[in-house]
């Protein structure tokens, strides 16, 4: 598409979404602080411009959940909290979460991916739905010491529609009751975590930990679920498409955190995040105004040839810019430590049973502005 085009297609054009890195880059280039006449949101795409948006504390994960919240699409937790109260919220999520609680889980989470991955070996169809969704869910049922039980899959599955932040008016309801069933499933679990004489693991921890209530307990669990499935599965996806190239999977076997870093900003997953100015805040690339609603773009941020030589190109060697897939500031993901112990176990997994099936089918992206995701391919066992 000519950049004429483009540029009349606008941000949410599905033609625009599918490639939307040329529309980043004329943004940055021509209108780095771009007002959406479809949305009303100020599109913030410049890596300098993200960095500084996100280290403000007057830019409001609160505020611009506000209407979500009142709807009842989300619950109150880290994700849509500020300042005292997030970092309230947030220090006892370490027990759970923290690259420290999720680094004493390695040995369960491999155990737990290769049986998902022996359950279904022989089935086929779209590689996210026979594989990569198991393995992502196998590596939190782990993490949160459950069983990987059909009800959990559903209930996982369900989470990918709460995670992102502008969600469809047509799917409010489906948002609502997937929202519900996490919440359902959290606060039931917790209760039962919390039942233990002597916790021994981190998820018991958790539980039992008298610095938040139950409710809030079974919020970050919730919120767990809903940040950590949808860009695992994605990434596990993404991973094992490019593993394709012979070059690219000796890449992935020799240096899996370099490659897991450089697809986590090569892709984005999660890629923009909602914020409201809670009064002028003056960025480098200009003011935005007090009650101004934003979309804080970590996709375009990790593409901005300001910051990264060759941003296109996909390179696990890169040493060059700072990439922005897990945010940056106090909202930073709390799941990065999960992604970057289980991403490379699921991929190891997979790698050794290489030969024993194959992915048919392009690589090419989804008309989806979330998440960010590449078409899967189909995946067929090979002949025994």
């Amino acid at each position: 598409m000519s950049a004429d085009a483009t540029k009349r297609a606008g941000i949410w054009a599905p033609q625009t979404l599918r490639n939307p890195i040329p529309t980043w880059h004329r943004l940055q280039r021509e209108d780095p602080l771009h007002l959406d006449p479809a949305s009303g949101l100020l599109v913030i795409t410049r890596h300098r411009d993200v960095m500084a948006a996100l280290s403000s504390p007057n830019m409001s994960a609160e505020q611009a959940q506000q209407d979500r919240r009142d709807a009842g699409g989300v619950v109150t937790s880290m994700l849509t909290t500020d300042g005292a109260e997030q970092a309230r919220l947030r220090a006892p999520a370490q027990a759970l979460l923290g690259p420290a609680a999720v680094a004493t889980m390695r040995p369960q989470i491999a155990r737990s991916v290769e049986a998902s991955i022996d359950s279904v070996v022989g089935n086929e169809g779209p590689v996210d739905k026979v594989l990569a969704d198991h393995t992502a869910a196998a590596a939190l049922a782990a993490v949160l010491t459950t069983e990987l039980s059909a009800k959990f899959l559903q209930m996982v599955r369900a989470s990918r529609l709460v995670l992102n932040p502008l969600p469809q008016p047509a799917l409010r309801l489906q948002t609502v009751a997937a929202s519900t069933m996490v919440d359902r499933w959290t606060t039931s679990h917790v209760a039962t975590l919390a039942d233990v004489s002597e916790p021994q693991c981190p998820a018991e921890r958790f539980a039992t930990d008298p610095r938040l209530s139950s409710q809030e307990k079974a919020a970050t669990m919730g919120l767990c679920i809903i940040g950590g499935f949808s860009p695992l599965t994605d990434l596990v996806t993404s991973g094992l498409m490019l593993a394709r190239d012979p070059e690219l999977r000796s890449k992935m076997l020799e240096a899996p955190t370099a490659f897991l870093e450089e697809l986590v900003r090569w892709q984005s997953p999660v890629p923009f995040a909602a914020r409201q100015a809670l009064q002028d805040i003056d960025l480098p690339s200009g003011t935005v105004r007090g009650g101004q609603r934003c979309l804080v773009h970590l996709g375009a941020a990790n593409h901005d040839p300001e910051q990264f030589e060759n941003p296109s190109l996909f390179d696990p060697s890169r040493e060059q810019g700072r990439p922005l897939g897990f945010g940056h500031g106090a909202h930073y993901c709390m799941g990065a430590a999960l992604t970057r112990i289980a991403l490379p176990t699921i991929w190891t997994a997979m790698l050794d049973r290489w030969h024993e099936f194959v992915l048919e089918g392009d690589s090419s992206w989804t008309s989806e502005p979330f998440p960010r995701r590449m078409r899967p391919a189909a995946l067929r066992w090979a002949a025994r």
